[in-house]
């Protein structure tokens, strides 16, 4: 079983992926980086999902391939300053 994992950081208009894997203790290598450009994405804010989702889609499928493994978790790190959402009861939170 492999211990590589992987991080996609949401950019201005890019998206920056990250394979490591941990070392000894809290130690990690980073094995492979890449940096895409997604023209969906404008100033770290998702404006065409539909393009976005592919070419992350496919983004992930390449980095799997070179890895040789199949990424079971993804973590993803936003840079917004201001997030807001919707709960499910329908709430507004900022």
């Amino acid at each position: 079983m492999s211990n590589q994992n992987l991080i996609a950081e949401i950019a201005e208009d890019t998206i920056r992926y990250a394979v490591y894997e941990y070392e000894r203790g809290s130690d990690y290598k980073i094995l492979r980086k890449r940096v895409s450009e997604n023209t969906g994405i404008k100033k770290g804010r998702i404006l065409d999902f539909e393009y976005s989702s592919r070419k992350i889609n496919n983004d992930i499928k390449s980095l799997e391939k070179e890895s040789d493994i199949i990424f079971k978790n993804i973590s993803i790190i936003i840079n917004e300053p201001e997030i807001s959402c919707t709960a499910m009861s329908g709430f507004k939170k900022t």
